[in-house]
């Protein structure tokens, strides 16, 4: 017999137990985890179903199941012998967890939410209903009291007056009744009919937002709290009543009753917004003053029947301290032992265990490697995605496999340029339509050199992919409010304002960090922001796998919290958009999902907000007016650097923003470590790319505009890179800072120079030097790789880096396929070093992984490293005995070794005073806007960064500095100065004289379709 301290459950509860009553009723057992502490039902005493299985989940991913008996149950005086009862064999808690006061629980909804598989069982109520003298039960709930449950009969000694029944719409398996209208205080009263289901097993009254948005307006403290997860008022404010109105009847909810319980200083409303649109719910805050009657035979159809309970006395207002955490519990959380509290230390466990300790709803069931808890069935046919609606457990079908749709991501880059029918594939319903880029892509240049064509930009990639869900929606609200425990939410905070937003200061660090440790809860930093923040904080300060996991787990919180609108304020959402770019989806492409995505997002925003005009206004406050110049500058440096490594057009067209250049005094606030220089200089550098794309690989752009800005540009990167300060100067040794804004530099002048696959349109449109620059750029890539690499920085780098290195690694391929042994064996140690950084690199970010697959597994590529390695030597030593003219770099590839006899190269001397004066260089104050960068008045909209066009006076010593009298260098600056060095004692790029001699072999090199040679003979794994 089961005899068992239990809850009632009417109906799906949205902060409790998703039981929608499904189960006649259920108990522990020996074998339950946590049985100890309750009372434990003697299965030897009933009959084991065969083949019969229950499985509950609760709304925050607990989750009960097990085997199904039959045996007596008595509740009262009423008793059912062969009542149908599930064994809770698991039982997974998390928020919710059953307490010493809770052994089980019982259904009392309509039989047709039972989720006893393949038998549906009928509740206890439909078993005992036959027999009870009236086919009826009734709750009778009370303010800190124990309540009562009566079967068959109504007591008239527990209410007063009259009962006034309301209709129940049963269809959904739920009490579902319409209400007449309801009142706040004395102040305000509607008439509008609204639906809501009568549930025991809620704690709090749940109606539509606008009634509780009423209802909270006059209390002067209220607000809605993203932390606590919903509204709270300061607990000495004077609340209002809350009348529902029920027909003829009035139900007065007291105040004392909508004081759900405190927090501190603040306390937490009994009345909050209702999950489901159709209708709310009305739990214990709004049963506990009534006797409610449950008929479901006396007449043709269920009705609810509610009055008010005899001589009601409502207690004095006692305060009720609840977990910060999880302040509206269906069933409570027991407050966690002291020392469950402090966090284990490395040494003790991991941060992933850290998190998850106040994120007890990520089970293992939704870990990044299991998926089998999701909340959709895949299913193949014409329906594609078919939502489970009554149950998420038992799919008869497959789930995705992840490691399969990881390894197909892996392998995308391979397969587009691998499989040659994509050629002539049509793209189908269900397939991927990829944009290979416009012609300054990697990805768009591949492709041409293999395939060699001029008009398709569209190729058919593979099925789209199916994904699942990896936790149920109701709980997504609960999980996307949930932050890590303190010490590791301290560490990543830190990391990301140390490693990412000196550099990239999209939040202003004093005003974050002073709502942060301030712990106010009436001021307390935006959630929204503050996960995103953590994400980044992982990105850089932890290992894989662990990183991985907790930046898929922040990542989802953060999306979920960006797509529901939680945020209202449209700067931290263009904030966080542009945070989001460091996080790399593995299971996504980089179109709909990754720093494309959400730099185009945050460009929207920002336009619509007005980003793109100076904030000259009074109007602005001037935290706001620097906070948008900063934003909007970063936000244009990631999207040239994303139209750069993707071949799509820009978001943002400079030609329509008028924002001033940022200033040091546009820094205020972001903290000692702000890297002011840095930021203002790559904002031009970005600005000045974004000019040079559009004349140089525009679609409507002429031939001769094409030929023309060739010189213009180089003449302009050169000043530019002239304009530096010392500290962000290309040297031997670099930080993380100086190397982004030189690998970006590096990177771009690589795409400018480097031989295009579309001849007929680039005819005759080269340099003399283009050999030279594209393989000293290259090297430098290369040697500022290799020493973030061993400084363990790479991890600094934004995801533009892998698409840089994969530029480099281009452009070495090409040099490993020189005729000049000396050439390629420079080549190859090259080749080896930026391997190990795109290794590196793979480790962080997703996209790298599909760069790597492609340039390990070429069963072509191995073969060329393999001649190099076995042929070159003997080679090398007959060049030097001819005495061929191509000197030899040592073991070091960085720019430090590089040489170049005879160039002009910015050196010192003491003038009269003693003074060092530097010469060859732009004067130290000058900036990127005096060098060919002009004002509104002149060429564009006032203060933008915009490229003039022109070629610098030749004045400037840099224009005498002509190449070598050849038919094409008449326009074109001697190509080294766009290699300076800050140390002087530096050397300048290297002397590649070879080059010059294999310049129309490199050329060649580049155009042939064997290029792709990567491509076209490659094994890969499956």
């Amino acid at each position: 017999m089961v005899n068992f301290k239990t809850i009632y459950c009417l109906c799906l509860s949205p902060l409790g137990p998703r039981c929608f009553c499904p189960n006649p009723c259920w108990a522990y057992t020996r074998n339950t985890p946590g049985a100890a502490t309750h009372y434990v039902y003697d299965t030897s005493t009933g009959t084991k179903l065969p083949n019969q299985y229950w499985h509950i989940e609760y709304i925050d991913g607990s989750t009960a199941g097990g085997a199904v008996y039959t045996d007596k149950v008595e509740v009262g005086n009423v008793s059912f012998s062969n009542q149908a009862i599930g064994i809770a064999d698991y039982l997974q808690s998390s928020q919710v967890v059953f307490t010493e006061i809770i052994d089980g629980m019982m259904g009392l909804a309509f039989s047709s939410l039972n989720t006893v598989r393949p038998t549906k069982q009928p509740t206890f109520y439909d078993n005992v209903k036959p027999s009870l003298q009236t086919p009826v039960f009734a709750a009778y709930l009370k303010h800190n009291a124990s309540g009562v449950f009566d079967f068959g009969f109504i007591d008239s000694s527990k209410y007063s007056g009259e009962i006034v029944y309301k209709d129940v719409d049963s269809s959904r398996g739920q009490w579902n009744v319409t209400l007449d209208g309801y009142s706040i205080g004395d102040t305000f009263s509607a008439s509008d009919c609204f639906n809501a289901i009568v549930d025991t097993g809620t704690s709090l009254l749940l109606l539509d937002h606008e009634i509780v948005q009423n209802y909270y307006a006059p209390i002067p403290s209220s607000q809605f709290s993203l932390r606590h997860g919903g509204w709270i008022f300061n607990c000495a404010d004077d609340i209002p009543t809350f009348t529902v109105k029920i027909g003829p009847l009035d139900v007065v909810i007291p105040a004392e009753y909508l004081n759900y319980g405190s927090l501190g200083t603040s306390c937490y409303g009994g009345l909050q917004c209702s999950p489901h649109n159709s209708y709310g719910i009305l739990g214990d805050v709004f049963l506990k003053v009534l006797y409610v009657i449950f008929d479901d035979g006396t007449t043709s159809s269920p009705r609810v029947g509610f009055a008010k309970q005899a001589s009601l006395s409502v207690p004095k207002k006692r305060p009720i301290t609840r977990s910060t955490l999880n302040p509206v519990p269906i069933l409570s959380r027991p407050p966690p032992a002291p020392e469950a509290s402090v966090a284990p230390s490395r040494s003790q466990g991991t941060a992933t265990d850290s998190l998850w300790a106040k994120s007890p709803d990520l089970q293992r069931s939704s870990r990044p490697n299991n998926v089998n808890g999701g909340g959709v069935d895949r299913s193949e046919g014409a329906g594609g995605i078919q939502a489970q609606a009554t149950r998420r457990h038992n799919t008869a079908h497959s789930p995705p496999n992840p490691s399969d749709d990881r390894r197909e991501m892996e392998n995308r880059l391979v397969t587009l340029i691998d499989q040659q029918e994509n050629d002539s594939r049509e793209i189908q319903h269900g397939v991927r339509a990829i944009y290979v880029g416009h012609d300054v892509s990697n990805m768009s240049f591949l492709l041409r050199q293999q395939r060699g064509d001029e008009i398709s930009y569209h190729v058919a990639g593979n099925e789209i992919p199916r994904r699942r869900l990896e936790i149920g929606h109701d709980q997504f609200l609960q999980d996307a409010l949930t932050l890590p425990e303190k010490p590791l939410a301290d560490e990543l905070v830190d990391a990301y304002f140390k490693h990412i937003n000196p550099g990239y200061p999209l939040v202003e660090e004093e005003l974050f960090m002073s709502q942060y440790r301030n712990r106010d809860p009436s001021n307390p930093p935006p959630v929204l922001l503050l996960q995103a923040i953590l994400l980044c904080g992982v990105h850089v300060s932890r290992d894989s796998p662990e990183r991985e996991e907790l930046k898929n787990v922040l990542y989802r919180r953060c999306k979920w919290l960006f797509d529901n609108r939680i945020e209202r304020n449209r700067d931290i959402l263009v904030q966080t958009a542009l945070l989001l770019t460091w996080h790399s989806d593995v299971l996504d492409d980089d179109v709909a999902a990754n720093a494309h995505y959400w730099v185009g997002v945050a460009a929207r925003i920002a336009t619509g907000l007005g980003m793109h005009r100076d904030p000259i206004s009074n109007k602005f406050v001037a935290t706001d007016r620097r906070t948008w110049r900063r934003v909007w500058w970063i936000l244009v440096q990631y999207d040239v650097l994303i139209s750069l490594s993707y071949g799509r057009p820009q978001a943002i067209n400079l030609e329509d923003s008028d924002v001033r250049p940022l200033t040091p005094a546009d820094f205020v606030g972001c903290g000692p470590r702000v890297q002011i220089d840095f930021v203002i200089h790559f904002s031009g550098l970005c600005s000045m790319i974004s000019y040079i794309i559009r004349e140089r690989f525009g679609l409507t752009v002429s031939m001769e505009r094409r030929k023309a800005i060739l010189p213009e540009a180089d003449e302009a990167l050169a000043n530019w890179s002239l304009s530096l300060p010392d500290s962000l100067r290309l040297r031997g040794s670099m930080d993380s800072w100086s190397a982004m804004l030189h690998l970006t530099y590096n990177n771009f002048l690589i795409l400018l120079h480097r031989p295009h696959p579309r001849a007929s349109a680039y005819s005759e449109d080269y340099g003399p030097h283009d050999a030279e620059i594209c393989s000293a750029a290259a090297g430098v890539i290369t040697s500022i790789f290799e020493e973030l690499r061993q400084k363990d920085c790479i991890k600094y780098l934004w995801c533009s880096g892998v698409h840089t290195l994969f530029t480099a690694m281009i452009q070495v391929r090409v040099e490993l396929r020189f005729s000049n042994p000396v050439l390629a064996i420079n080549a190859l140690r090259r080749f080896d070093s930026t391997l190990s950084s795109l290794r590196c690199l793979a480790d962080y970010w997703f996209s790298a992984e599909t760069i790597l697959r492609l340039f390990e597994n070429s069963k072509k590529l191995q073969q060329d490293l393999r001649l190099v390695h076995d042929e070159a030597p003997g080679q090398v030593r007959e060049a030097n005995d001819n005495h061929e003219s191509v000197e030899m770099i040592p073991n070091s590839t960085t720019a430090a070794s590089m040489t170049a006899p005879g160039v002009s190269q910015p050196h010192t001397q003491d003038d009269a005073g003693g003074n060092v004066i530097h010469q060859g260089h732009a004067n130290e104050s000058t900036t990127p806007r005096d060098l060919d960068l002009q004002s509104h008045n002149e060429t564009g909209p006032s203060g933008q960064y915009q490229y003039s066009g022109t070629v610098p006076d030749e004045s400037n010593d840099m224009s005498t500095a002509h190449g070598d009298g050849s038919e094409h260098s008449g326009n074109f600056l001697d190509w080294k100065q766009l290699f300076p060095f800050a140390d002087l004692e530096e050397p300048g790029p290297m002397n590649l004289e070879g080059l010059m001699d294999i310049e129309e072999e490199w050329r060649q090199l580049y155009m042939e379709p064997q290029m792709s040679d990567l491509l076209q003979e490659s094994i890969w794994p499956p």
